[in-house]
């Protein structure tokens, strides 16, 4: 008889037959046939062969981690590992990394994977594992495994202070999960002594079940608490929940929906930085009351007087603040906000923004005019950002006016909608004025000009910003500082008519060729305006001779 297996190997004669057992094979008298036995012997073979194979693997493996890093590794051959250590550290401190998202170039966990000795090195250098970012997206984020990932951070962190970032995006649904994510709390919780900043984003239910009974966290100088919306209404106002008692070197403060009245008084001694969102108007003069070193201090969706404390009887005279930025929106009227200017008096501020969104009842000028008045302040940068439907409550007269008593500006960012004239020939001409009158000084120490609107001027009356002039005794001193001008014209412009003359692109080209910041663009069409209007009066190339040569500007501007 012949082999039994005969049919089946023919059937597969076109494909491989790796699969095919040889053991299997009988003859009629119980035994393999002989191809079979050489094949099973040949299986025996390549059975070893794989082994010994797998060996030499694990063995190439253990000595490209270890011995040959050791002897080819260009940080360990070079340098010790203390100097390693700081490059490691350098390498953290110039990517961004999170505990949970591994996608990042650089983290402590790769460079702890790449062999035994960094792994050492890393293990043991504390400033590596210093910073806890955590954005918890999924179910499935919030589990054991990251309360251990966590542990081992903080564990590895010694006794340096530490960075929390903690953002909880997704609301936990399963109990298990509910009970990982309290575990995190308390793990964080536990090094609260070295928290040096704390960033959280969480559903305001969840502030209680983080801070607990905590009572202290001593070196502490950066806090921000910005409660997460989740469309419960029923839930309370987060300064409600949330209470720090001992954070006296607290120096930068960003909240949103937080009651002032939980912090005590000399937790603000230090701050220089505050930034709030739904924050009411006694809230804010609280803050600069009991603020003295503030510096910075920026405000969104000014709410009206909550009356938690008395409104100051005369304005308040804050001895430092320096950067103020003011945003109204549809909830901030102005009211509230001219009840606000009105109530400060900020002698040494240098840069004030101002921001208002469609929607919003934008400050009047004579607001801003009474406010810089009584400041008596050497502003260097302002910048207004207007926009308003209907009826404009500021025009270029007033930007005139309020520019107008502040000469020491250096910066200034103009942006409108579409329905306000800010910048016009009015206001460019007082510049030009600087140069035809000895006396007449607008903005003379002016050096950079940014704005953002529709067109309402003519290219003669933005070029004369630049022309040079002369005063009566035929000396000129009264050259411009002028270094950059950005212009962004919104709204629709016709490239036939409202391209720039053939004296004024000159005049434009000079000043850039001689090194000024010059920019013109039609945001619309997405056009750089003079390179547009030079190629379209290429074909003339004539020039008047009344015009400035170029040289004459790069001179002047000297």
């Amino acid at each position: 008889m012949g082999c039994q297996c005969n049919r089946r190997i023919a059937s597969n004669r076109k494909s491989r037959e790796d699969h095919f057992d040889p053991t299997t094979c009988a003859r009629s008298e119980g035994k393999p046939c002989d191809a079979c036995m050489k094949i099973a012997a040949i299986d025996a073979q390549i059975a070893y062969a794989q082994t010994l194979l797998d060996g030499l693997e694990r063995e190439r493996q253990r000595l490209l981690i270890s011995e040959a890093n050791d002897r080819h590794d260009p940080f360990i051959q070079h340098f010790p590992p203390e100097i390693t250590s700081q490059i490691f550290t350098f390498a953290i401190q110039d990517n961004p990394q999170s505990t949970t998202d591994q996608s990042y170039r650089t983290t402590p966990l790769r460079l702890g994977s790449i062999c035994k000795t960094w792994r050492e090195i890393a293990f043991a250098t504390p400033g590596l594992w210093t910073s806890i970012n955590l954005c918890l997206q999924q179910e499935d984020q919030i589990s054991a495994n990251q309360v251990e990932l966590v542990t081992q951070f903080l564990r590895r962190s010694g006794q340096v202070p530490l960075s929390v970032n903690l953002k909880l995006l997704h609301t936990p649904e399963y109990p298990e999960t509910v009970s990982n994510l309290n575990a995190l709390f308390s793990v964080i919780k536990a090094h609260a002594p070295r928290w040096r900043h704390l960033d959280l984003f969480l559903p305001n239910r969840y502030f209680p079940a983080f801070t607990g009974d905590l009572r202290q966290a001593p070196l502490l100088e950066y806090l921000q608490l910005i409660p997460r919306d989740t469309g419960d209404e029923t839930e309370l106002k987060l300064g409600e929940q949330f209470e720090l008692w001992e954070i006296l070197c607290l120096k930068e403060l960003k909240i949103s929906q937080f009651d002032i009245n939980n912090f005590h008084g000399q937790q603000m001694n230090n701050l220089t930085s505050f930034e709030a969102e739904f924050i009411a108007i006694d809230e804010i003069c609280e803050v600069l009351s009991r603020a003295p070193r503030l510096i910075h201090c920026s405000l969104w969706k000014i709410l009206h007087d909550e009356s938690f404390f008395e409104l100051p009887t005369a304005p308040i005279r804050h001895p430092s603040l320096q950067s103020l930025h003011i945003s109204a929106t549809d909830i901030s009227s102005a009211p509230n906000l001219a009840t606000l200017i009105d109530l400060l008096e900020l002698p040494f501020l240098q840069s004030f923004v101002y921001t208002s969104q469609l929607g919003s009842e934008p400050l009047r000028a004579n607001t801003l005019l009474s406010f810089f008045a009584r400041s008596r302040c050497s502003i260097t940068h302002i910048s207004l950002d207007i926009n308003q439907a209907g009826t404009p409550s500021i025009s270029d007269d007033d930007i005139v006016q309020i520019f107008d008593k502040l000469p020491t500006i250096t910066h200034v960012s103009l942006c409108c909608s579409h329905n306000m004239r800010i910048v016009t020939d009015t206001l460019l001409q007082r510049f030009a004025a600087n140069y035809s009158t000895a006396n007449d000084k607008f903005l003379p120490r002016l050096e950079v000009l940014e704005y953002k609107g529709p067109k309402d001027f003519t290219w003669r009356g933005l070029g004369g910003v630049f022309q040079p002039g002369r005063v009566q005794d035929g000396v000129n001193d009264h050259k411009p500082r002028l270094r950059r001008l950005d212009i962004s014209m919104t709204g629709y412009l016709d490239i036939g008519s409202e391209a720039i003359d053939e004296d004024n692109i000159r005049l434009f080209s000079g000043l850039k060729n001689s090194g000024i910041y010059l920019h013109i663009e039609s945001m619309l069409l997405g056009l750089d305006w003079i390179q547009v209007s030079a190629s379209l009066n290429s074909a003339s190339p004539s020039v008047s001779e009344d015009s400035p040569s170029a040289e004459e500007i790069v001179d002047f501007n000297m």
